[in-house]
């Protein structure tokens, strides 16, 4: 194989997997989360939201998790004991394993103590405090940024769920992320609460509405062209944005979410086998 021929492999390696998977087919979700997005808004604002600046600015906004997953802070230095992450055989870990799959306990070692976690939790809390009167529903669009920004770098553990347990690795993946962020959620939402600055009973509406929110995004993580960061993230606003209007409706509509999302998370349960989630540079020398 000559090097020019070499070279022109290469680009058309790239133009595949950069510029037709994040060119076309992030167009298509951003425009599947937009028209998603405009009829709520429209009834929330009581009026007209033209297509074309709505999706420009989703596809904008949906940048800031990004940013906010690869800011450099430091890690926190402080030891979860209350949660029982120090000791390997501890009842706290045993349970966090039960409940989140068998990555959970080391994925929250790693999540709970980032700065940047808490940083967008702090930003979630804040912004639901800035909601002006009556319009407290927004809140189900806010409380979805920590999951947000953890999409943006969950894709990292792919081969580590891979090598430990190839078979239910990404059921275990989306297991850990879930426990994770059901943490973030009900610290988030605490503190919302206890600001006092929404009614209470309105309040209390949004703990079903967040929680079927995080849970429907979540369900989403291996989707989007195997899970890539921000093309992942349109399809996941999509999903949590009517799982979490649903459970703003009725809280009974969380039963139906978490049905939806446990069957998603059984259908990508041998995702990660995939050959679309492996590099062939990795695996052949």
């Amino acid at each position: 194989m000559t090097l020019t021929r070499l070279r022109l492999l290469n680009l058309l390696r790239w133009l595949r997997e950069y510029v037709v998977a994040w060119g076309l087919l992030s167009v298509i979700y951003s425009i599947t989360v937009t028209l998603v997005l405009q009829p709520l808004l429209e009834n929330a604002l009581k009026r007209e939201i033209a297509f074309t600046p709505l999706w420009l600015t989703t596809c904008s906004v949906l940048l800031i998790p990004g940013v906010l997953e690869y800011l450099p802070l430091p890690s926190l230095s402080f030891r979860w004991k209350f949660l029982g992450f120090v000791s390997r055989d501890s009842f706290s870990e045993s349970m966090w394993r039960t409940l989140g799959g068998y990555l959970a306990p080391l994925y929250l070692r790693h999540d709970l103590r980032r700065g940047t976690t808490w940083l967008t939790v702090f930003f979630c809390v804040l912004l639901g405090s800035l909601l002006p009167s009556g319009k407290s529903a927004f809140w189900v669009l806010i409380s979805q940024l920590p999951l947000q920004r953890a999409l943006y770098s969950v894709h990292h553990w792919r081969r580590l769920a891979l090598a430990f347990q190839p078979k239910n690795g990404a059921k275990n993946l989306m297991g850990a992320l879930w426990t994770s962020q059901f943490i973030q959620l009900v610290v988030s939402w605490t503190a919302l609460g206890a600001m006092q600055v929404i009614p209470q009973s309105e309040w209390l509406a949004l703990g079903p509405a967040s929680l079927g929110a995080m849970v429907a995004a979540g369900s989403m993580t291996f989707e989007g062209d195997s899970g890539r960061p921000w093309m992942v993230n349109f399809l996941a606003l999509a999903a949590g944005t009517i799982g979490g209007f649903l459970c703003l409706i009725s809280p009974w509509f969380l039963l139906l979410v978490i049905y939806f999302s446990y069957s998603m998370s059984n259908i990508v349960s041998g995702r990660l086998l995939s050959v679309e989630h492996l590099d062939e540079d990795t695996v052949i020398p």
